[in-house]
């Protein structure tokens, strides 16, 4: 491996485009030592998309030690 080139084209395309974590609607998320390498988003906060869940927008979490490099 000390003869393969970095970036490829599939490299390429994750820094354009890749997400290393996608977290949906949820009631508490503890993440812990996430480390990210070669990526658009290390990280996506987003909604649920399915409709018929109420509109409770409340919960908790932490994060810790994240690392990220691109």
């Amino acid at each position: 491996m000390e003869s393969a080139s970095y970036p490829t084209t599939l490299d390429t395309w994750v820094l354009n485009h890749g997400t290393a974590l996608v977290v949906g609607r949820m009631d508490a998320l503890e993440v812990n030592n996430f480390s990210v390498f070669s990526r658009f988003a290390g990280l996506l906060l987003t909604d649920s998309p399915d409709a018929t869940i109420p509109f409770t927008r409340n919960g908790w979490g932490s994060l810790g030690n994240v690392a990220a490099s691109k």
